[in-house]
């Protein structure tokens, strides 16, 4: 007897069958089989290739859209895994929609991440050649570059020979918002300006209630991407750092982070973390900020006339917080401190960036 597909099941009810105790033990095998895919694929074979195909490239915030993921050189496809990330900031997965029939595995959801899994079921053959594969539908909530990149996928044709593929794959939508005259907790506030600018440049966004919580604290990962985002280094190819918490890094700023370390402007610590969930002190945010603006320090003092609690700016941050002062990024707070042990706020950090983003803007003019 011909060896059975466990794949393979009738959708209506036989010999006293239960269908949907077939459904579940070919979703367990499903499972089981892309589990352990990336150990079992064949090496050397041609394997085919996924991409990302973006609805539109621009939309505005509070619109739907959709990216489908497009296979080529598809080989009897008859199951897969695939995740992918995505800016978790900007974009709010709303469902996963496959191309074909078949039973689909309720998408894992996390950390901006997506994980979608789907197979064929009954005596069909799988897909051939360059086809859809299943298409990702989003609720823009946020301005800016948001981006989401096909990370690895695990693919099954209906004889259970697996492989896995990495693409690498990377698409941006461009986001525009009308921002209005106000957030509703701003009114009166020292930052409001800047806020609002910001806002507009797609650099920070607000929140849904129409907040913009200009005095919570911000940490270093959302700092990096705010330098990022402002200052558009390459991200596209950048490798990963070697840092002994990478792992616990956030899928969405993984880019930025990346981007910014490889750049200089962030560095780790002795013990080989980079720490983004951390919130950014003031000299933290000081040094990013000299050295993205590519100020050279060498033995800039601080002075008793700059801040009246310079002696207790730690050594590692001097230079940068004086340089940081005398090119008009940081300025000191009431009492002419610089509290270089307190949080930096978001209002603080739109501020700092918008100095830094016309100090180079004027320098190149």
């Amino acid at each position: 007897m011909a060896e059975r597909n466990p794949f393979y099941f009738d959708v209506k009810k036989e010999d006293g069958e239960n269908p949907m105790k077939n459904k579940l033990i070919a979703i367990i095998l499903f499972l089981l089989i892309m589990s352990t895919a990336a150990v079992h694929a064949a090496e050397g074979a041609n394997q085919p290739n996924l991409f990302l195909l973006p609805e539109q490239r621009e939309t505005e915030i509070g619109q739907d859209v959709r990216f489908t993921v497009v296979g080529e050189g598809l080989e009897d496809l008859y199951g897969y895994e695939i995740r992918l990330a995505y800016d978790s900031e900007r974009l709010r997965f709303k469902e996963a929609i496959p191309a074909w029939n078949g039973f689909q595995v309720p998408p894992i959801v996390k950390d901006g991440t997506i994980t979608v899994a789907h197979t064929k079921v009954g005596r069909v053959g799988g897909e051939n050649g360059d086809t859809e594969i299943v298409t990702l539908v989003f609720e823009v909530i946020g301005a800016g570059e948001a981006q989401i990149r096909l990370e690895n996928a695990k693919l099954v044709n209906s004889r259970i020979e697996p492989v896995t593929i990495k693409p690498g794959e990377t698409a941006t939508l461009s986001v525009t918002a009308p921002v209005s005259d106000n957030f509703v907790d701003i009114a009166g506030h020292w930052a409001k300006d800047s806020i609002l600018r910001a806002a507009r440049l797609g650099l920070v966004n607000g929140y849904p209630d129409g907040t913009f919580r200009p005095n919570r604290h911000v940490t270093r990962g959302e700092f990096a991407a705010l330098l990022a985002r402002a200052l558009k280094p390459e991200t596209a190819g950048v490798p990963e750092p070697a840092l002994a918490d990478w792992k616990d890094v956030p899928e969405w700023a993984k880019p930025y982070v990346a981007a910014v370390y490889s750049a200089g402007w962030m560095k780790g610590y002795p013990d080989g973390t980079i720490r983004v969930q951390e919130k950014i002190t003031r000299a933290e945010m000081a040094v990013m900020t000299v050295r993205a603006a590519g100020i050279q320090t060498g033995q800039e003092q601080l002075e008793a006339a700059m801040f009246a609690d310079y002696l207790q700016i730690p050594a590692w941050a001097a230079s940068e917080a004086a340089a940081a002062h005398k090119a008009g990024l940081v300025t000191g707070k009431p009492g002419s401190r610089f509290d270089p042990f307190a949080y930096t706020t978001r209002a603080e950090a739109v501020t700092v960036i918008l100095r830094l983003l016309d100090m180079l803007e004027a320098r190149n003019f």
